[in-house]
């Protein structure tokens, strides 16, 4: 995508083939010629095809430290319910041998806890000296926006693919911590940071808590952003030195690119759009371009402290008009992404 570096969307890299471009999926036309191996789909979406059909939403991806597999997690609802049919997600896990996909449905994460009940998958890596009744964890999950007995459930496990272990709800000051669109990561100081929806940023120990809040409603203090009621979709992570923060005016259809030094306060937002549903961000070796809709629940995937790609949620059509059984859908798609690129951008804000 050209070698300037003027805001977040020019460090998107061509995608790779992962299977073949065809014109013979689920969709608007206006999407495109598309790869629907890339990423995680249910190519029969609309179709009379036995069994249980799905809309995915979410996604985000650890890989496994053991088998190098990719271990993506998301959502998923049965599409003849259409889009509202969200309310009924449960968190399922899928996985790939090649960071693109095609990733396999592999089932419900925690089949036995809340009928599997699970909305806003966030999965992370937990530091050592966590443990589950005295066994050590790995990885964590929280939850949000779904089963009100799951609203911001920690879950923790000792191997991807493995059991998932309810620990409790966060234990926050709920007067200035929402249970929405919540995401957690760890902290190069050994701690732990959560954020939610409107941009409160808490802090704790261990990942049962309990939460500090450190810093409410950033998003309407910061440019672009303030006085719009229309701001969801956060995702935190730490690379290079830096937290950085993504953000959706989910109305509007843009996004916006921030960085702090601390995670908590310094927030810099940087100027540009960090992605819009017309730019040419999925764009394959030969020119061809997808335009879905529109593009939700971003998540940086994360490889020896780079990041290597983005996920998306997406959707062919306006999410009320996706009424299911339909030839209309949404999946999780993984672009790749330049770090060098990245770094690059970071530079232009903090040095000049």
């Amino acid at each position: 995508m050209g070698n300037d570096v003027k805001q977040f969307m020019d460090c998107f890299e061509t995608t790779p083939l992962v299977g073949k471009l065809s014109n013979e999926c689920w969709g608007v036309a206006t999407v495109g010629t598309r790869d629907q191996d890339n990423g995680l789909e249910d190519k029969l979406i609309g179709t009379d095809a036995e069994g249980m059909r799905y809309c995915y939403w979410d996604g985000a991806i650890l890989k496994d430290d053991e088998s190098g597999k990719y271990y993506m997690f998301a959502s998923r609802w049965d599409q003849n319910l259409g889009h509202r049919g969200w309310g009924r997600s449960k968190a399922i896990y899928s996985v790939s041998d090649n960071l693109y996909g095609p990733y396999e449905d592999k089932g419900l994460v925690y089949p036995n806890i809340c009928e599997g009940a699970g909305h806003n998958v966030c999965p992370f890596r937990l530091h050592e000296g966590e443990t589950y009744n005295g066994k050590p964890m790995k990885y964590g999950m929280v939850l949000s926006d779904t089963a009100r007995s799951m609203r911001g459930a920690i879950l923790v496990t000792d191997k991807l693919g493995g059991e998932w272990n309810f620990t409790g709800i966060m234990s926050v000051e709920q007067d200035r911590f929402a249970l929405s669109n919540i995401g957690i990561i760890p902290t190069p100081d050994g701690k732990y940071l959560a954020y939610d929806r409107y941009g409160n940023i808490a802090v704790a120990d261990k990942i049962t808590g309990s939460w500090e809040t450190k810093n409410e409603r950033l998003f309407s203090k910061m440019e672009y952003l303030a006085g719009y009621g229309d701001v969801e979709d956060p995702v935190i992570w730490y690379s290079g030195g830096l937290f950085h923060c993504v953000v959706n005016r989910w109305d509007a259809r843009r996004a916006y690119y921030m960085t702090s030094k601390n995670g908590i306060d310094d927030w810099k937002i940087h100027g540009g759009i960090a992605y819009i549903p017309e730019g040419d961000i999925i764009n394959y070796a030969d020119g061809t371009v997808n335009r879905w809709y529109k593009w939700e629940r971003p998540n940086a995937y994360i490889e020896n402290g780079e990041v290597k790609a983005i996920t998306f949620a997406v959707i062919d059509i306006p999410k009320e008009e996706e009424k299911g059984n339909d030839n209309h859908g949404s999946k999780i798609i993984v672009i790749p992404f330049n770090n060098d690129k990245l770094k690059k951008l970071d530079e232009s804000i903090y040095n000049g």
